[in-house]
């Protein structure tokens, strides 16, 4: 299990691959789904994993966005930018495990890194996503996911390495564990 898989301690800097297989053979999307099944049930939110399902996340239903389209205004230059700053309802817990941006040109993107801020206090995880960028694809994926509770208030900012009002074409990838029916009703019809 990665560091800070559980909500321990991690390394600041997230680092990012491609194609991310944890050391027993997992991929971080497997990994994610299970760590976020335990949770869900430990914390109370379904008796066992048939009452659950885990989804992508959605930028306008989890993070409160108003649009599903990737893409975002940083109004401050060389600065941390808040892009999310929500409250998770009491049935729902989230995985962020990577990001991708969505531009024509990601080589010149703003966003060089993103900071997760749980609850008041300091940031739990740094990925340094300017090295996505340079990638052939620009999808990166971390061996540690960072973990939103059900209740947590959390913040997601992007640091804005460009001019002020930049446009950020950078999405988070992530996965979300809730009851079956909020969202999604996989066994009806």
């Amino acid at each position: 299990m990665p560091t800070g898989a559980t909500g321990g301690a991690r390394n600041p800097i997230g680092t990012f691959s491609e194609a991310v297989t944890l050391n027993d053979g997992t991929t971080v999307n497997s990994f994610a789904q299970e760590i976020l099944l335990q949770k869900a049930i430990e914390r109370g939110i379904a008796a066992n994993k048939s009452e659950l399902v885990v989804r992508s996340l959605l930028p306008v239903e989890d993070l409160k966005f108003t649009t599903e389209a990737p893409g975002v205004s940083l109004a401050t230059a060389t600065a941390y930018n808040t892009v999310v700053n929500v409250t998770n309802p009491n049935n729902k817990i989230i995985a962020f495990i990577g990001a991708t941006y969505t531009g024509a040109t990601p080589k010149t993107d703003p966003t060089t890194l993103v900071g997760f801020i749980r609850g008041s206090g300091g940031y739990i995880d740094i990925w340094t996503t300017y090295l996505v960028s340079g990638l052939q694809n620009p999808i990166g994926y971390t061996s540690s996911p960072v973990f939103m509770l059900n209740n947590d208030t959390f913040k997601v900012n992007y640091y804005n390495s460009g001019a002020a009002s930049s446009a950020s074409s950078l999405a988070l990838i992530g996965l979300v564990v809730e009851p079956i029916g909020t969202v999604l009703s996989p066994n009806s019809g």
